[in-house]
């Protein structure tokens, strides 16, 4: 082999392993106290948690094989004016082959993983409880490539509203006058909202009571909204907030009322 053709496949393998390598994408999932750097690349996923009130931070590494977790590190980390560093000597390194859970505590805060296969894709769920403050972030990998991000606040006082009302029992009297109609205006969808509910009426008995008074009692099931902070926001691999379809606001609905009419000399 000539010397010429020897540097040409040199050159060659080269460039053949810089594009085979996919550039790491870094962005931030942002709660109202704790931000989570999400920085990936092929087979490879780091989260830095960053606690917004105290300053404290640490990372979660994962080595990736396809559809497997090899190894996860977790690491504390000592902020600085101007950077972050590692704290080499509060490193601890899980392996994780043949093994789909791992729980660890960092100071105050208790970290669960689970990992799984989903219809040929690896998936990474993350829990992390602080105090009253507790966080869900979900991972879904195609090939070893992140492709999906699921992020949701489950502290308690953002859960206070749907434990408060789901599965209540609500019975109270109104006059179906001219109420607003969910979906843009758009009768078909026989969604209304009354005193506060978003109750279904079909079209026939929507006939039969509008401009009467009655009573209407069901069970309440509470429904999130896209812009509430409970609702589960999904990012795409390169940290876009993916839109999603729904009622802009949290809802208390009532999805099989019973309506009846009252006589004038009915009571509430």
């Amino acid at each position: 082999m000539t010397l010429n053709k020897y540097i040409l496949l040199i050159l060659l393998s080269v460039s053949h392993y810089a594009f085979s390598q996919k550039d790491t994408v870094s962005f931030p999932i942002v709660f109202d106290s704790l931000k989570v750097v999400v920085s990936h690349s092929l087979n490879q996923l780091s989260t830095t948690y960053s606690f917004l009130n105290s300053g404290d931070m640490f990372s979660i590494d994962y080595q990736l094989q396809q559809t497997q977790v090899i190894s996860i590190t977790k690491k504390s980390m000592i902020h600085t004016t101007n950077s972050s560093l590692d704290d080499s000597n509060k490193t601890q390194t899980w392996n994780m082959l043949g093994e789909n859970n791992l729980s660890f505590n960092w100071k105050d805060a208790k970290i669960n993983i689970n990992t799984k296969i989903d219809n040929i894709q690896l998936v990474i769920k993350t829990h992390l409880a602080n105090g009253e403050n507790s966080y869900s972030l979900i991972y879904f990998f195609g090939k070893g490539d992140l492709s999906l991000i699921e992020a949701q606040d489950q502290s308690p006082r953002i859960l206070d509203s749907m434990v408060k009302y789901n599965g209540k029992t609500v019975s109270f009297v109104t006059t179906i006058k001219k109420p607003r109609v969910w979906g843009k205006g758009n009768p078909n969808t026989n969604l209304y909202w009354i005193d506060d509910y978003l109750v279904s009426i079909d079209a026939e008995t929507f006939k039969k009571i509008k401009g009467r008074k009655v009573r209407i009692t069901d069970t309440i099931r509470y429904s999130t909204g896209i812009l509430s902070p409970r609702f589960p926001r999904l990012y795409s691999a390169t940290g876009n907030i993916i839109a999603t379809q729904g009622w802009g606001k949290d809802a208390k609905r009532l999805i099989n009322p019973r309506i009846e009419i009252l006589k004038k000399n009915q009571f509430q």
